[in-house]
């Protein structure tokens, strides 16, 4: 990088932000130091008020139109090969939001402007320079979570990792989007999940053609190399299991810092996914290190299972979770009851009770140390399976010391058995089981 240029297009910088008028464009101004305090705000805090009322309907603006001509000279020459028809693309356009024919060179300069003003000049052409010389730029993918908390940042793996929210709206990060359904309070004490990926290169020519594919200048790629082909509901799964909670992501979007040259979008983040999911703090369990390393070992295991044995969980799986969320305890004795006949019954047919039968003989033989242990657990599933059929036609299953006691034991051997599917990494042939074989 030339140390040369980057001081002559930051003393440029300086001049401007000396004389800049901060406006709307309608005859109304912003005091320049209120402006930087302004975006130091937005860029440092989630404060969607702040930045859809205030920071984001002004702009700065060069008052010399010789010393505006200068800088938008020095973008042309720096950036010429990347230039078509006064317009540019950056990777902003590829992470947040497509611009297929590029963003005027104004644009850029106003983002540099911006930078210059709520960093320093200095930082700004800093930036400029790199990201011509082929630096790449990180971003981040995050999901919101709900059920999950965690006392302090906990890394999943290189790349991955879980952090907490404050427990108040006034500490909340930059990198939460404006999302409308949510209020900032219902986002303190939660968890993100978050992967950082990189993004290259920084400009490109929206007149040339693709490279990276139909319609992409811009190659992204993970920073973590162990979970390259992430996938964010089985990393849920595996974490609800090995803490024994119910944890979804309910959010997801792309972030990408505002203080970035090439971030013109504004000060918070887009490309927001939202997933319905409601909305709990009384079911959150605390996840711990420990857990962290279980889940990763659990979803290692479950990635590499057979489709089929991998669908039968899933569905396992989801009824597990499924009934620690339940509202009425009746829903969730039919939840668990599908969760066992997923596990112990897919692969057969009869009538009711033999059904009955043979799922709690399964299950006996597949989890039970010894003979009294089986004796127990076929003692247990036939007083929760008998509460199960008596919901599933209708019944009412009364709440009660001892229905809530038979669905957190349903809810425990339904976790023991899919632990020891995934950790066995296959279901078992169950009839060399029940004749001892694989016992």
């Amino acid at each position: 990088m030339d140390t040369d240029k980057v001081q002559g297009l930051s003393n440029l910088l300086n001049q401007a932000v000396s004389s800049l008028l901060i406006t709307d464009g309608r005859s109304r101004y912003m005091d320049l130091q209120a402006y930087r305090q302004g975006l130091q705000i937005c860029w440092q805090h989630y404060r969607p008020d702040l930045s859809r009322f205030n920071i984001d309907l002004y702009d700065p603006v060069v008052t010399n139109p010789v010393l505006e001509q200068k800088l938008l000279n020095v973008i042309r020459t720096e950036l010429e090969e990347y230039i078509h028809e006064e317009r540019i693309q950056t990777a902003a356009d590829e992470l947040l939001v497509w611009y297929g024919g590029g963003r005027p060179l104004r644009d850029l300069l106003k983002q540099l402007l911006k930078v210059s003003i709520g960093r320093s000049p200095q930082f700004a052409a800093q930036a400029f320079y790199q990201g011509i010389a082929g630096a790449p730029a990180l971003y981040q993918v995050i999901w919101l979570l709900n059920g999950a908390r965690v006392e302090r940042e906990e890394i999943v793996s290189p790349g991955i990792r879980l952090v907490p929210l404050p427990n108040s709206t006034g500490g909340l990060p930059a990198c939460l989007p404006d999302i409308s359904y949510i209020s900032p309070i219902d986002l303190t004490g939660r968890t993100m999940l978050v992967m950082d990926g990189i993004v290259s290169p920084v400009f490109a020519n929206p007149g040339a053609p693709a490279v990276y594919g139909p319609r992409t200048f811009f190659q992204r790629e993970l920073v973590t190399t162990e979970f390259t082909d992430f996938d964010v509901e089985q990393f849920s799964d595996a974490l609800s299991l090995a803490s024994n909670g119910s944890i979804k992501y309910m959010a997801q979007w792309t972030h990408l810092d505002a203080d970035k040259i090439f971030n013109l979008e504004g000060t918070y983040s887009r490309n927001q996914t939202y997933i319905p999911f409601s909305l709990h703090h009384y079911g959150s369990v605390l996840v711990t290190e420990d857990d962290i390393q279980k889940a990763t070992s659990l979803y290692r295991v479950r990635k590499g299972m057979r489709d089929g044995d991998a669908r039968r969980l899933q569905l396992a799986i989801d009824r597990w979770i499924k009934s620690k969320s339940d509202q009425e305890i009746s829903d969730s004795f039919i939840d668990i009851g599908i969760a066992f006949e997923s596990l112990y019954l897919n692969d057969i047919g009869g009538d009711r009770g033999e059904l009955n039968f043979r799922l709690r003989l399964r299950a006996a033989w597949h989890l039970g140390r010894d003979i009294h242990h089986r004796e127990s657990i076929m003692s247990d599933l036939g007083k929760i399976y008998s509460l199960r059929s008596k919901a599933a036609h209708g019944a009412v299953v009364e709440y009660g010391a001892d229905t809530r006691r038979l669905k957190e034991k349903a809810q425990q051997i339904c976790r023991q058995s899919i632990l020891k599917v995934i950790d066995d990494g296959r279901f078992p042939d169950w009839h060399r089981l029940v004749l001892g074989a694989d016992n």
